[in-house]
Order: C-alpha cells, then structure tokens, then sequence
C-alpha cells in the first residue's frame, strides 16, 4: 500500500486552543476502539495511565471509528508509540484515512488527476477486460515506476472528484500499430461496461494520508509524533489539508511494515480541534 510523505510538526510557540479528545478511548483505558479486532490492550508497558495498545500482526491497517470532520476547521492528531524490542523496530504507518459524506473511503488516486490527460474511449470496453482503447494518450505518464490508474466518467474542472469509478494500476499505455489509438492495459480486469465515447482521465495512484509517520522504524523508547490538517483542496491531496469530498475521518496505524516479526506499542491516540 502506497503513501504520501511523512510530515512532522514543530512545536508551535504560542499553545493553542484544544479541543476535547474525539477519539473515543485513544488512551486504553477503557474499550478498543481498533478494527479489525488485531489490536490488543497490555499492562506491562505504557506510555500514561495503566494500559497500552500492543498490534503485532504484520502489515495491517487498523483503523478508529469514523469521525465527523468539518475541513473549514483545524485538527490536530497525535499519539505516543513505541516498538516493544529495541533489537526488532516496527516499520509504522500513522494517518488519517478520509471518508466522503456517504462514508466512502477516498484515496489519493480519487483525488489526484494528472492535467492534459483528458480523452476519451476510443471504442466500447467490456467486463472483465484487461485493456481500453483511447482516443489520445500522449500526455500520458508511461513509465511503470510511476504508478497510476484510469478514472471513468471524468467532468471539466474536475467537478467529478472524488473519483471513485477507476481501473487497477496501469501496466502498460502504447500506440496501436495502426497509429488511430492508444491501449492502456492493467494489472485487474475492468470491474463493468464502458461504452465508446466515454470521457477519461489518468490519476496518480496513492492511498490515505501518511501524516505523522510513513514506513519509518519507531524507537524502542515513548515517541510522540503529530501533526496538524486543515481546510480543504479542490484537487489533490496534501498533506496537511483534507482532501475533496471529506466528511468523515478514521485514524489508523500499520505496524511491522516490513514483516519481520515486530510488536508495535502505542498509547494516547488523539485526535482534536483546534479552535
């Protein structure tokens, strides 16, 4: 699973304003807010109070309930981790997942157009297909290092995002040997039918928002990370802004990234307004 950057905040001079903490039971001290049901609650070391979430299973998100997020206000996110052996570091994620008004996961890639790339389907694509057919894909990014994908249905000034009718990832966008069309091949057949004509758009592929950590190993010692988001951004996804369409928002951690058998401790887990 791809990310954006890691983003760290420094400690702001003038202290603001916080709010109450909307992440029910952050702390471990009272029930487990984490799905799915990997996480437990330990004793034997935490960062305040007399518990702490402990997640060792590799390479899973998991993620709080969902909470209401008004983008014309400023939140805060933070929390303490730690790895539980200072000889085996987990590799952590710790984000924000972002979720439109009807609480539908929305992605980098739903957010993320490349300009210029507006074409069309150059001819009816069927079910289950593992290519398309477009009428001009020159200004098309054809490296496969740059991992992207297809989006359907595209609208000028972007007033289709987020854009959740997309292809799996791009493996390949050539001319066709007649030299009337493009093909755009990917990695998972085409999940409906598109006919001929309709519009479309290369996106940048990503997935949530990595702000406090992205695939970094966590010190063996109570670490805070944090970080700041807010307003919102009509195209694209920043980091410390929300994303088109947000209405809802879930903190999330990924431990032992690198899967190598690392246990991941963190304790209050906060998420706040800023007022």
């Amino acid at each position: 699973m791809k990310h954006s950057r890691l983003t760290l905040l420094a400690v702001s001079l003038a202290a603001p304003v916080l709010g109450d903490n909307l992440l029910r039971d952050g702390d471990a001290e009272g029930a487990n807010p984490w799905t799915p049901a990997v996480v437990t609650i330990v004793k034997n070391d935490k960062h305040g109070g007399t518990a702490a979430f402990s997640l060792q299973k590799p390479a899973v998100t998991v993620k709080s309930a969902l909470i209401p997020v008004d983008p014309s206000k400023k939140y805060r996110m933070s929390g303490f981790l730690k790895s539980a052996d200072p000889k085996n570091l987990s590799t952590t994620c710790f984000g924000l997942a972002m979720f439109d008004g009807n609480k539908k996961l929305i992605q980098k890639t739903n957010v993320s157009p490349i300009q210029g790339t507006e074409t069309e389907l150059a001819a009816p694509a069927a079910k289950g297909a593992m290519e398309i057919l477009v009428k001009d894909a020159s200004q098309w990014n054809k490296r496969r290092s740059v991992r992207t994908q297809v989006a359907f249905h595209v609208k000028p000034g972007y007033a289709d995002l987020p854009n959740f009718d997309v292809t799996s990832l791009l493996s390949r966008v050539k001319k066709t040997p007649d030299g009337t069309a493009w093909e755009v091949k990917f990695d998972r057949p085409l999940l409906k039918d598109y006919p001929a004509g309709t519009p479309v758009r290369q996106h940048t592929y990503g997935a949530s928002l990595d702000c406090c950590l992205a695939y970094r190993p966590v010190p063996a010692v109570w670490t805070r990370y944090s970080a700041e988001i807010g307003g919102q951004v009509p195209v694209g996804a920043p980091d410390q802004q929300f994303w088109n369409g947000a209405r809802y928002a879930a903190v999330y951690l990924m431990a032992d990234a690198s899967r190598k058998g690392a246990e991941l401790l963190f304790d209050d887990i906060v998420f706040e307004e800023i007022k």
